[in-house]
């Protein structure tokens, strides 16, 4: 699965019904399948939610998502822009979360969950859910595109064969 250009959330469930007719994703069993979609659906929803509406069409820097087999991993890609103040949150949640094992995690989530009732932009429960969906640490980079916009771009790969010592 590719797909680059504005996201909202009639493209999501468009997105979502394209990837879940795929052969690649039919040929999944099903507990890495409904991990994989999960994941799809935090990505998306981070470039509808947070990406900047400002981007430039026809840049080589759309919003983006692709999904595809890699060996024994499923491979996920996204990407959006963000401005410089928003790396700062993103980068310290991101490396909070990958720094974090399975029991801190978990205390992590419980305290965002209690704590999410009170904000309306999100805690970050997404980036959560996708590390302990993944089984693994979250890739991240931003590219500079002018003095305040940035792309970032997340990389997840997803356990096909999951484990629960994975996460």
């Amino acid at each position: 699965m590719h797909y680059s250009g504005a996201v909202d959330h009639e493209k999501i469930d468009e997105l979502l019904q394209i990837a879940k007719k795929s052969l690649e994703f039919n040929r999944l069993d099903r507990l890495t399948a409904k991990r994989v979609y999960a994941i799809l659906v935090e990505c998306l929803e981070n470039i509808a939610m947070h990406s900047r509406k400002d981007f430039i069409c026809g840049s080589d820097f759309q919003p983006y998502i692709s999904a595809w087999d890699s060996d024994e991993k499923i491979r996920i890609r996204s990407g959006n822009y963000v401005t410089e103040s928003e790396r700062k949150k993103l980068t310290s949640r991101l490396e909070l979360i990958n720094s974090a094992d399975k029991t801190a995690l978990d205390a992590l989530w419980e305290a965002e969950l209690n704590k999410e009732m009170t904000k309306n932009n999100g805690a970050g429960l997404g980036f959560m859910l996708i590390k302990l969906r993944s089984g693994n640490n979250i890739n991240f980079n931003f590219n500079t595109i002018s003095g305040h916009l940035l792309y970032f771009e997340l990389e997840i790969f997803v356990n096909k064969h999951y484990e629960k010592a994975d996460y």
